[in-house]
């Protein structure tokens, strides 16, 4: 009942009451009024009184990964409410695997709380909240209801792939990684003995081989080298399908090869850095203006911990209709040293792209590309890749990363 039930209800046994001449009548009519004048001065907009607070377990979870949500409700009025329903908005995207909302009895107690769980299936940066909350008296003479606008954020991050170790170029001798380089000998690193050769210097020669066989034996070194990779994810929304659901599916299946090339980059203890042009979901939510919004950049580490930065890094993203290709990679090159490996994920590679990939590979980047997705896009990107010579491999869906590796066109 609301309260112009109540009053209706008063007003007509008081009419009854008093055509009938019947005590009791009045008396109940009386108790009534009493009832909603009582209930609409204790209680007027007791919803205003509530106040909620939401607290989610973890901010970034990886699609399927159920993430535990605690929502408060405290009453900081003279009497409580005879009953208080609390129920939180989830966005599209997220599933509740709780109901997320609950009706509370009237207690002794000004704290009321519940939980429930959440679970995203995609990559995604989704809002949890606001907060409706409606309360009343046990009657149903007074009902209030408000909303509270506090909304929290989580980030379902791309998925991780098992991909196999992939040989970078790199312009840096000596380090943890094999080269193909023979330039690049590791003294540290035998890989044999062989007899010894004209030419051969006094620290190549094998001491304890050489007497052993009674003749001069040499070392063989293998050669290694350090990289710095710098993973450039273009995300610029014309290098991409003009369909909404070929366009989702391409990034996200961008998102998810960088994530697992970082995995497993960094599960080799190299240095693993990020950058890219796509926009930040989180710009818009929190209302960040141009003019305050800071690079997507994660600078190169070898350090485990920054593999979540670039998880929730990724999960964020969206494609972005400005900051093409060539003028992105035009700013990258001037903060990075000459002798960083980049990593390039892209869809589609334009003729002014190929000319700046062309450009920082004569300033002296090593570059690899790898090619995302299908359509006449990818198929052009993956022709000028291989008209500049770079290591690359092309990966139509999930299943592909799981047979990565990157080969090299032949020289003509």
């Amino acid at each position: 009942m609301n309260r112009s039930v109540w009053v209706t209800f008063v007003v007509g046994l008081a009419l009854i009451s008093g055509l009938s001449g019947s005590w009791t009548g009045a008396w109940l009519a009386l108790s009534a009024a009493a009832l909603v004048i009582y209930s609409a001065i204790a209680f007027r907009k007791p919803a205003q009184l509530l106040s909620a607070y939401r607290r989610l377990a973890t901010t970034n979870a990886a699609p399927g990964e159920a993430v535990i949500v605690h929502l408060g409700i405290a009453w900081q009025g003279l009497r409580a409410p005879g009953w208080v329903v609390a129920r939180d908005e989830v966005c599209p995207g997220l599933k509740a695997m709780d109901p997320p909302g609950r009706l509370f009895v009237a207690s002794g107690s000004r704290q009321l709380a519940l939980s429930y769980r959440l679970q995203g299936e995609s990559r995604g940066y989704y809002a949890v909240g606001p907060t409706a909350v409606s309360c009343g008296d046990f009657f149903g003479a007074v009902r209030s209801v408000a909303r509270r606008e506090r909304i929290d954020y989580l980030t379902v991050t791309p998925r991780i792939a098992q991909t196999p170790r992939i040989r970078l170029p790199s312009n840096r001798p000596i380090g943890d990684v094999r080269s193909p380089n023979r330039a690049f000998e590791d003294p540290s690193r035998l890989a044999g003995v062989r007899d010894f050769q004209p030419g051969d210097g006094m620290r190549r020669i094998h001491w304890r081989a050489s007497a052993r066989t009674g003749r001069l034996a040499s070392r063989v070194l293998e050669p290694s080298c350090s990289t710095e990779v710098n993973i450039i994810l273009n995300l610029h929304q014309a290098d991409y399908p003009p369909d909404a659901e070929s366009l989702a599916r391409e990034v996200d299946l961008a998102c998810t090869t960088v994530a697992s090339l970082a995995a497993s980059l960094l599960g080799d203890k190299q240095a693993v850095g990020l950058q890219t042009n796509g926009l930040d979901a989180r710009w818009a939510a929190e209302g960040i203006p141009p003019a305050r919004r800071r690079p997507n950049r994660i600078r190169p580490d070898r350090n485990p911990a920054q593999l979540p930065d670039m998880l929730a890094l990724l999960g964020r993203m969206a494609p972005n209709p400005a900051d093409p290709l060539p003028d992105f990679l035009t700013a990258v090159h001037s903060h990075l040293p000459w002798s960083a490996t980049l990593l390039l994920v892209t869809h589609g590679i334009d003729e002014r792209a190929a000319l700046a990939l062309r450009e920082l590979r004569r300033t002296g980047f090593s570059i690899a590309a790898i090619i995302i997705g299908t359509g006449d896009e990818a198929v052009h990107a993956e022709s000028r890749a291989a008209a500049l010579r770079l290591p690359m491999a092309r990966v139509k869906d999930e299943d592909d990363l799981e047979t990565l590796e990157l080969s090299s066109p032949r020289r003509r």
